[in-house]
């Protein structure tokens, strides 16, 4: 959750009448805003502007009636919430576990958690822990950054792990499919020596330092 408070710098000298005409809906939404400073005189406005030179990129800043176009920044109060699903599924990693949802009408064990199956067109059944171990179904290796200028001596490696128990099997067609596609980290492990199919398993935070998040698996290694 985060909080931040609203701040409005008016890049009108006549706020009342800046406000009588914008929409309904768009004037109630101005008027829960507090607003911290709101210039009177257009003449110090403009001179505020032209030195501070936040107008040089913008043609034709000045308009008519009194009204300017200036640079400002919004920032509201506000929280996000996870869901039900990605929340429950955070809070069991704070606990140790991974969870997942299973579909008792197609047999899949979803994870991460959905509260609805897209094949069955049905909420999902009930909540299940599966294993921390799988196999590498894919995996990346980056000597780079974020910036590619940085050249890492050590590589990132990530992937998908497939989870133990998320498997699913389907005799009438022979097709094996996996369910549990948990996008990580790799680590204890070279490129040269990391292989689609390899086993591994989850190497976790100490428990007085998770904090509900997927980071509270440090990385995946081989067994």
């Amino acid at each position: 959750m985060s909080k931040k408070q609203v701040k409005v710098v008016a890049m009108v000298d006549q706020w009342e009448k800046f406000l009588k005409h914008l929409p309904p809906d768009l004037k109630k939404f101005y008027q829960k805003l507090d607003i911290t400073q709101s210039p009177s005189k257009k003449g110090q406005i403009e001179k505020d502007l032209e030195e501070k030179g936040l107008m040089t990129h913008i043609p034709n800043w000045k308009l008519d009636n009194g009204i300017y176009l200036g640079n400002y920044r919004l920032q509201f109060n506000y929280s996000r919430t996870a869901g039900h699903a990605i929340g429950t599924f955070l809070n069991g990693l704070r606990e140790g576990k991974i969870l997942g949802r299973k579909c008792h009408t197609c047999g899949r064990i979803l994870v991460p958690p959905r509260m609805f199956c897209e094949w069955c067109f049905r909420e999902t059944d009930q909540w299940v822990e599966v294993a921390d171990t799988g196999i590498v179904g894919t995996y990346s290796v980056s000597y780079i950054t974020a910036d590619p200028k940085v050249r890492l001596e050590k590589p990132i490696i990530s992937g998908v792990v497939w989870l133990d128990g998320t498997k699913l099997e389907t005799p009438s067609s022979k097709t094996v499919r996996h369910w549990g596609g948990f996008m990580h980290y790799f680590d204890e492990v070279t490129p040269e020596k990391i292989k689609i199919g390899m086993k591994v398993k989850a190497v976790w935070e100490p428990p007085n330092k998770r904090r509900g998040s997927i980071l509270d698996i440090k990385y995946f290694k081989p067994v």
